[in-house]
C-alpha cells in the first residue's frame, strides 16, 4: 500500500539530472514521488515512490491533485520539450511552484554547425553524405525521410530492447544502428565508423558534448548540432545539487527537516559580486549569483 503523502514533491527524472536530485532530496527523509516514463531506469530509493509511464496534461493535473503535489521538480532531458511544457502548464494552473534542474552546458564551439530543428539539416550536409546520428532513438523518424535524397544514416542508441524495438519500429535496419555503450568511447566508435557528418543535440556536459565534439574534431568530422529547446518562463531554475536544495527549502520549507547554510567563502563571493554589481551599474541587487567550484551556479540573497 502506498503510503500516504501529505504536501507532496513530485520529481520528474530518468536522467543523470534526475539521479543528482534523487541524492539531493533523499537528504531530506522526506517521502517523495519519483517520475519516468519507462520505468527502466535504475536507481535506488529509499525515501522515494517510484512512478512510470508518461503524463500528459490531464493525467499529470489528476496526479498532483489527487497526491497534494506542492512541489514539481523537472530534471527531465534538455530536448523533452513537450514535458517540460506540460510541466509549466498545469504547476502554473494549479499555482505549484516548480524548479527546473537544468544542465551545466560548455561555452559555444566555433567548430560546430548550429541548427534549430532537423529541417534545418540538408542545408549542412554535403552530397550523399554519412551521418553518424547521436540524437537517440526518438529522432530515427524524423530523419528517416532524408534517407530519401541520398544520406546514409547510422542511428547511436542505447543497447536496450525496448530501444531496439522502437528504432525497428520507426524503419531502423540492424546494419544502421550502433550502439552507446559507456561514456568515453565516442572516438573510438567515429574511428571505426568515419561518417562525413556527426549529428548531436545540445546535450550538455552530463550528455558528453563536449568530448562527443573534441573527437570528432580530432578525426576530422564535421559537427552538426541540434540547440536546446528554450525553457518555459515559470519555472525557478537551477543547475546542480546545492542549488536543488536551496531552492526547495525555499519553496517548501517543510520537505528539509534542517535547513543548508552558506559557507565564508560563498558568503565573501557574494558580497563582492554585490559590491562590483553596485559599482558598474548604480544600484543594490537583492540577490546575486555565485559560481560554485564545480561550475554550478547558486544564488545568493544579499538584502
Amino acid at each position: 500500500m502506498e503510503e500516504e503523502i501529505k504536501d507532496g514533491l513530485l520529481l520528474f527524472g530518468g536522467t543523470t539530472e534526475g539521479r543528482m536530485a534523487i541524492a539531493a532530496l533523499e537528504e531530506a527523509g522526506s517521502t517523495y514521488y519519483y517520475s519516468t516514463k519507462t520505468g527502466e531506469q535504475d536507481v535506488t530509493l529509499h525515501h522515494g515512490i517510484a512512478v512510470s509511464g508518461a503524463m500528459d496534461a490531464d493525467a499529470m493535473r489528476r496526479f498532483c491533485i489527487d497526491h497534494d503535489i506542492r512541489l514539481v521538480v523537472d530534471a527531465a532531458h534538455p530536448f523533452a520539450s513537450n514535458l517540460h511544457q506540460t510541466v509549466a502548464q498545469v504547476s502554473q494552473a494549479l499555482n505549484i511552484p516548480a524548479i527546473r534542474y537544468e544542465r551545466l552546458y560548455p561555452d559555444i564551439d566555433a567548430d560546430i554547425t548550429w541548427i534549430d530543428s532537423y529541417n534545418q539539416l540538408p542545408q549542412c550536409l554535403p552530397p550523399a553524405a554519412v551521418v553518424l546520428a547521436t540524437t537517440g532513438v526518438q529522432s530515427i523518424a524524423k530523419l528517416k525521410p532524408l534517407e530519401q535524397h541520398g544520406y546514409t544514416f547510422i542511428y547511436r542508441i542505447l543497447p536496450r530492447q525496448s530501444s531496439i524495438d522502437l528504432a525497428h519500429a520507426q524503419g531502423a535496419t540492424d546494419n544502421q544502428l550502433c550502439y552507446y555503450h559507456e561514456a568515453g568511447d565516442e572516438a573510438a566508435t567515429m574511428q571505426r565508423l568515419r561518417p562525413d557528418v556527426v549529428l548531436m543535440k545540445e546535450s550538455g556536459v552530463t550528455g558528453g558534448f563536449k568530448e562527443k565534439v573534441e573527437a570528432a574534431v580530432r578525426i576530422g568530422i564535421k559537427v552538426v548540432a541540434l540547440r536546446r529547446p528554450a525553457t518555459p518562463t515559470y519555472f525557478h531554475q537551477v543547475n546542480g545539487q546545492h542549488g536543488l536544495r536551496l531552492m526547495v527549502e525555499k519553496l517548501m520549507p517543510q520537505f528539509y527537516p534542517l535547513h543548508s547554510g552558506l559557507t565564508t567563502g560563498t558568503c565573501a563571493t557574494a558580497a563582492a559580486v554585490a559590491h562590483a554589481t553596485y559599482i558598474v551599474s548604480g544600484r543594490r541587487p537583492q540577490q546575486v549569483p555565485v559560481v560554485l567550484p564545480d561550475g554550478e551556479t547558486i544564488h545568493v540573497d544579499v538584502n
